[in-house]
């Protein structure tokens, strides 16, 4: 099997997409539940498609997981709240489509140089992971976007 991803630019193509990957034998990322406009609304509607179409297909699924505004870091709680809500969302969604994989960015800002600000997004995030990977099955993969260096 493949070692490659391919991922739809939307849920409008992810059939056309899927049959692409299928002839070549390649894996699946969804990304269709990145954004807040389609989890606040159509998400259910879009599952029950992909999980459809999904049916029958070998290759290895990933999902991109909730990226933008997401603070888990934050020291608003309501903030922070609404960040795992997403999280968690996507994880159950990932179950939902049997993803290996889930891809979450990190929201470091690189702007803020206080140590503080490093201690604290450091301490939070393991904090939050620690607690959460133990509940799924997939493995969560957090791409540095904006971390300066890898240890963050």
């Amino acid at each position: 099997m493949s070692k490659i991803y391919v991922q739809p630019p939307d849920h409008e193509e992810f059939d056309e997409f899927l049959h692409y990957a299928t002839e070549n034998h390649y894996n699946m990322e969804i990304a269709s539940f990145a954004y807040s406009a389609v989890l606040d609304t159509t998400w259910q509607e879009i599952l029950k498609n992909h999980q459809e179409s999904l049916k029958g297909f070998t290759g290895k699924i990933s999902l991109h997981g909730a990226y933008l505004d997401l603070a888990i870091h934050s020291r608003d709680r309501k903030v922070k709240k609404v960040a795992e809500e997403r999280i968690l969302h996507n994880l159950e969604i990932a179950r939902m489509v049997n993803a290996q994989y889930v891809v979450f960015h990190g929201n470091f800002n690189p702007l803020i140089r206080y140590d503080s600000y490093r201690k604290n997004w450091v301490e939070q995030n393991a904090t939050f992971w620690l607690d959460i990977l133990d509940r799924y099955a997939c493995t969560v993969l957090l791409e540095n976007l904006w971390e300066p260096h890898p240890s963050i």
